[in-house]
């Protein structure tokens, strides 16, 4: 499988709907996208911009994973994450917390701090580590003769020990 990072840091969701206009051919997307709308954005505002995204992704026959946005500075964060949620039920989208990936490192090695406040990002260490785990649900139970195919409507269990990873710092 090609794997693509086409993540612009700095993007919220009005600059990833006006990016992902055209079809990118795409088997399946990840999208973690709220740290940079979390303090700009009311809840309902990003939801109805990310459904939109959703959607558009759907019609274009890509299958959507959603990963939350990491800790971000903010009480708010809380209530996008339960949002996100939400879609698993509305679009059979499996949302994935990454809180659960990097729960058990050293907070100060994952998260990005400013000054003594962490500011919504992660380190490259808090990134490789959501990227791993995630990669590993996609190969975790397979091989390269018998890979794991998604589709429009996949779902991948949230219950990640099934695939071989583990949440306790640990690959």
């Amino acid at each position: 499988a090609t794997v693509v990072n086409q993540g612009i840091s700095g993007h919220t969701i009005a600059n990833s709907l006006t990016f992902w206009t055209n079809n990118s051919q795409a088997d399946g997307m990840f999208i973690m996208l709220g740290a940079n709308d979390v303090n700009t954005l009311e809840v309902d505002v990003y939801l109805q911009k990310l459904r939109a995204l959703i959607e558009q992704q759907i019609n274009f026959g890509c299958a959507i994973f959603i990963l939350t946005p990491p800790i971000a500075n903010s009480g708010k964060i809380e209530s996008f994450k339960r949002a996100l949620m939400n879609l698993t039920n509305i679009y059979g989208v499996s949302v994935y917390d990454t809180g659960d990936y990097i729960r058990n490192y050293e907070q100060a090695n994952v998260n990005q701090w400013t000054g003594s406040v962490v500011d919504g990002h992660l380190t490259t260490l808090g990134y490789t580590v959501i990227s791993t785990l995630v990669a590993s649900l996609l190969i975790g139970g397979r091989n390269a003769l018998d890979p794991y195919k998604v589709t429009n409507g996949t779902q991948i269990p949230i219950d990640i020990g099934l695939y071989g990873a583990t949440t306790n710092g640990t690959i």
